[in-house]
């Protein structure tokens, strides 16, 4: 904790800091974190000035393009303002973060797909991306670098040793050694498989090297590795969904990107686990009651949607 600051805003510190990222998805906790305690939107609203009052301090010529500014979770109407002191605190206490910030990366253009539509963004290098529906991608297409936000996608890279291709999915960093690996993010969880080549998981960290027919699983900080099938990589593209041992929740992600429909799992059955192939040869109000008895559940409607619950 920066000394001269308490607990809460320490934390509303580190939550500034956060959201300067531009992968910043953390919403939910940030807004949980506001909830928990009325005296945090008037210290996170009066913490969010210091990039104002610190400016002062830094030389015009010293400074950095200015970072963007965060998107915001709802209004937060600003009270009051911080002094110059506390401002100079925190701007030394976190060594001119908000000043200065990273180093300018490369140029990222943004792809997006609606659920149930795909689209492939080729890159200079020759290698593709094939997007999965409900999936938002941003990439240098000339920097050999991708960072999947939210979705599915496949990864056909064409190897360059003294370039290796970075794809960053949900925090952790994969290198590829030239391969097809397929990449999944929910949230904060993150699946990969790879039906060719070699992929390196965390390589400033754990260091996990994923050759073909391997996969990985990491879900709220827990890793699984696994074997897969490498017919089975991607098999979506095919119009197949296979699955081992995959919670229920994963399986309605799935069906609502490949499907083009809301479908979610009741939380009396989200982490029930599925193994099997789903085959998406049916429109939705086929193939759901048919999903429902494969996983022992109840496919209903709600809405414009679909439910997965108890019988």
């Amino acid at each position: 904790m920066p000394e001269g600051f308490d607990q809460a805003e320490s934390d509303a510190i580190t939550w500034i800091i956060r959201m300067r990222d531009p992968a910043f998805s953390e919403w939910d906790g940030f807004t949980l974190w506001l909830e928990a305690d009325p005296r945090h939107a008037d210290i996170y609203d009066r913490l969010s000035l210091l990039d104002e009052d610190a400016a002062g301090l830094v030389a015009d010529g010293d400074r950095q393009r200015p970072l963007a500014e965060p998107a915001a979770v709802r209004p937060i109407a600003r009270r009051s303002v911080l002094g110059w002191g506390m401002a100079a605190a925190a701007f030394a206490a976190f060594g001119g973060f908000w000043l200065v910030g990273p180093e300018p990366g490369p140029e990222l253009q943004i792809a997006m797909t609606e659920s149930g539509v795909r689209r492939t963004v080729e890159l200079a290098d020759g290698s593709t991306i094939l997007m999965n529906g409900g999936t938002r991608l941003a990439y240098a297409p000339d920097a050999r670098f991708a960072r999947l936000e939210q979705g599915e996608a496949l990864f056909s890279v064409e190897h360059d040793a003294a370039r290796p291709f970075r794809v960053e999915a949900a925090g952790t960093e994969l290198v590829d050694m030239g391969t097809a690996f397929n990449v999944t993010v929910n949230g904060e969880n993150l699946t990969v498989a790879v039906s060719e080549g070699a992929v390196v998981v965390a390589p400033d960290a754990a260091a996990l090297r994923l050759e073909a027919g391997d996969g990985v699983e990491i879900t709220e900080g827990v890793v699984r590795r696994r074997r897969v099938d490498v017919a089975d990589v991607a098999s979506w593209r095919e119009g197949r969904l296979v699955y081992a041992d995959a919670p229920l929740s994963a399986v309605a992600d799935d069906l609502s990107r490949n499907l083009g429909i809301e479908v979610r799992a009741a939380p009396s059955v989200a982490a029930s686990s599925f193994s099997g192939v789903i085959r998406l040869d049916q429109p939705p109000a086929r193939l759901l009651p048919v999903v429902g008895r494969l996983t022992g559940t109840e496919a209903r409607r709600q809405g414009a949607g679909w439910i997965l619950t108890r019988g």
